[in-house]
């Protein structure tokens, strides 16, 4: 799904509130106020159990309290007139051109990736295909844009978003067929940074995914959505130490981009939130491969899932060669695996392949959950999984009905139809996460919207 033409943001005047559509909330969006949003009392972290973030204290969001059981509800942006979208893929000829925000005229592909603030249950950022990127403090019963529009974030696809576990203000995004490039806010998307230095973008800055380890916000890395360019790769860009052939690391994949210019597989990297960046080998060039993404189990143990045939790869260092002279990445699954590896709270990993879903206990050795036959698709390195609980969810992305979800127990993995009903779901749904404060559910679905709940 590679289109530069996407529409325009649509903001102001395209008429609505800026209330999700389900809820029918009343609270003023001031869309256009600079100052930090006002996000849940940050009133110092409780303990928090081995495997789970700390939550800001503070009183309970009664909105988020109010979400009835068993219902999928519709919480997309009503600004964004989710009516009137159609993908300028599938309807060249019924889409309009940017700017235009007519009925049926609104060229998107809709809600693209979302994130939850851990840090500050309720609090949502839903980031879209060039229609601005959107938070929402009460579990989605109303929305702001959150940066009042005009930025380059707003214009671009927002692919990938990653919040700060400790501090709900501070979040990472992409500006996708727009200026590329990794943006940081510390205000809560109020105003947004541009934080790839000059010499990584020469090499590559159409981001792909954006993954932070676990308990340390400040270490992230970021795939790319076309490969790294040899000629403006250099020595300076690894860190020191790094066992290098030439200017490239050792075991790093080379190919050549849709331009024809020599490209290769990389990755950059940042320990101090974006303050510093070096490059490391990625596991595999670009190639055309239309949503690769990597995800970290630890500061050095991470997977790179190739959304393709190609498989999964797995480093236990960094991308990094361990020996000077072998590669940095291990293949550890075969065949068509949809989207990213999905990090279990316990440090267990999930994937699909091959029709199945699998799992591991180590990254290293896979095997398929009895009787699941789900066959998963995803949408450019989204994670159709998530644990809420003492369940595991799945979902089936697809561009038409019938939307399907699956459940799990944990303990006991064998994946059955979830029983909630979700007819009026347009189409399947690309990313899943979980509020565990508030046990809700939420699915980005692209053209079809943004959905939650409470099972």
């Amino acid at each position: 799904m590679r289109v530069r033409s996407i529409a325009a943001i649509l903001l102001l005047g395209c008429g609505g509130p800026t209330h999700g559509s389900s809820e029918g909330a009343t609270q003023p969006s001031d869309a256009s106020s600079s100052d930090a949003p006002s996000l849940p009392h940050e009133a110092g972290p409780r303990e928090a159990g081995p495997q789970e973030a700390p939550h800001e204290a503070g009183p309970p969001v009664q909105d988020c309290v109010a979400v009835p059981s068993g219902q999928w509800q519709d919480i997309t942006p009503a600004a964004l007139h989710r009516e009137w979208w159609c993908t300028p893929d599938f309807n060249p000829a019924g889409c309009g051109g940017p700017g235009d925000t007519g009925p049926d005229r609104i060229a998107t592909y809709g809600a693209h990736y979302f994130a939850l603030a851990p840090s500050a249950p309720g609090t949502i950022y839903l980031g879209t295909s060039s229609l601005g990127l959107w938070r929402s403090t009460d579990c989605g019963a109303s929305w702001v844009l959150a940066d009042g529009g005009g930025t380059p974030v707003d214009a671009g696809r927002n692919w990938t978003i990653a919040v700060d576990p400790t501090n709900a203000q501070t979040l990472y995004t992409t500006a996708g067929y727009g200026t590329g490039g990794v943006y940081k806010s510390t205000n809560g998307g109020t105003s947004w940074t541009q934080i790839l230095p000059p010499a990584v973008e020469a090499v590559a800055s159409f981001v792909e995914k954006i993954a932070m380890e676990p308990g340390n916000p400040e270490h992230l890395t970021v795939s790319f959505h076309d490969a790294c360019l040899l000629s403006a790769t250099t020595p300076a860009l690894f860190s020191p130490g790094t066992a290098l052939v030439g200017n490239l690391p050792v075991g790093a994949p080379q190919s050549k981009t849709s331009g024809g210019m020599p490209g290769w597989g990389c990755l950059a990297e940042t320990t101090d939130a974006g303050a510093h960046w070096t490059l490391v080998a990625n596991a595999l060039a670009w190639e055309g491969l239309d949503g690769p993404g990597q995800a970290m189990a630890s500061a050095t143990t991470w997977f790179y899932a190739s959304n393709s045939p190609t498989g999964i790869f797995l480093t236990t260092t960094g991308g990094r060669s361990p020996d000077g002279t072998s590669p940095g990445w291990t293949k550890v699954v075969s065949g068509n695996v949809p989207g990213s590896v999905y990090v279990a709270p316990d440090h267990t990993y999930y994937a699909s392949n091959g029709g199945n879903i699998i799992h591991s206990s180590n990254g290293a050795d896979w095997s398929p959950i009895p009787g699941n036959g789900i066959g998963l698709s995803s949408f450019n390195g989204s994670t159709p999984f998530v644990q809420g609980g003492s369940k595991l969810y799945a979902a089936v992305y697809s561009l038409t009905p019938p939307a399907r979800y699956f459940v799990s127990d944990v303990t006991n993995p064998s994946f059955g139809p979830l029983s909630a009903d979700a007819s009026a779901i347009p189409n399947g749904g690309a990313n899943l996460d979980y509020d565990s404060q508030y046990g809700i559910l939420y699915s980005s679905n692209m053209v079809g919207g943004f959905w939650r709940l409470k099972p």
